[in-house]
């Protein structure tokens, strides 16, 4: 009985020096990081629309955050943390907006990709102009074959969206088909960048053209340039924020591809091709 119980009791004093050990651990851990309040904007309704505020996502000097009350996309200016300010919000369960329950928010180019939980929707916002969020396009519906039911979160990457859905039990997938820029489309520059453009799709299209597909999230002045085997330059395009996709009609053959911003620097040089049309 003696030995057992000494036994025990050097058990316990292990246990309890590991407890103390492993409790000062945590301690050291949680003091490796400081946080200290900075700022704060708040406010249910107008005109910060706030109430219930489900997610954020932050792009340059804008927080994008959804409202699950509000049925609203805010935007918040942040380029002084210490003040943030309302720079624009658009809102409305259903028709035409579909925000009922705006729970999750993706940023990518100019456009935020919102879930929706009570309208089962995935909702695309224009954020071009922060003042000025408009409504650019909707998917929705429970079940078969949008499985958006209880539309919960969103991640957006490349040219598809993930939703994934609560009341469906479900990840969907869909394909995001941006404007194609025009050549020569005129439009204001903004030249802020923030990762490398690179070119991820390239292919010849159905009515016998490149077509390019960049990812990248520079801001304006992402320059292509494409030139035939002898260096003459026959196309040259300046992306415009959030429109990674363009076509060029060139006749069949060999060309080199550039891309650069406007200092200079070449991101991408790649060959492309197409064989001449069969006679026969």
């Amino acid at each position: 009985m003696k030995t057992k119980t000494k036994f025990l009791s050097a058990t316990l004093a292990i246990v309890l020096f590991l407890i103390l050990c492993l409790g000062n651990v945590g301690i050291l851990y949680a003091e490796d990081v400081t946080l200290t309040h900075t700022g704060v904007i708040s406010g249910a309704g107008a005109s910060n629309y706030l109430d219930g505020a489900s997610n954020v996502a932050v792009a340059g000097n804008y927080a994008y955050v959804t409202s699950f009350n509000d049925d609203a996309l805010t935007i918040i200016d942040i380029s002084d943390p210490a003040n943030p300010t309302h720079a624009g919000v658009i809102s409305g369960a259903g028709a035409p907006n579909y925000l009922d329950g705006a729970s999750n928010v993706a940023v990518a180019g100019n456009y935020a990709y919102i879930a929706s939980s009570y309208d089962d929707a995935l909702t695309v916002i224009d954020i071009s102009d922060p003042a000025n969020p408009t409504h650019a396009g909707v998917i929705s519906g429970a079940g078969a074959p949008n499985y958006l039911g209880g539309a919960y979160n969103v991640a957006v990457a490349g040219n598809y969206a993930y939703v994934a859905s609560f009341n469906d039990d479900a990840l969907t997938i869909f394909n995001i088909e941006l404007p194609i820029l025009a050549a020569g489309e005129d439009e204001e520059l903004a030249p802020i960048r923030t990762h490398p453009m690179t070119a991820s799709q390239i292919f010849v299209n159905d009515d016998n053209n490149f077509e390019f597909i960049f990812f990248w999230e520079y801001k304006d002045n992402n320059w292509v340039q494409i030139y035939d085997m002898d260096w003459n330059l026959v196309w040259e395009i300046d992306f415009k924020y959030g429109r990674p996709r363009f076509e060029a009609d060139l006749p069949d053959g060999t060309y080199t591809v550039r891309t650069f911003h406007e200092g200079g620097k070449i991101i991408q040089e790649f060959v492309i091709g197409k064989p001449a049309a069969s006679s026969e």
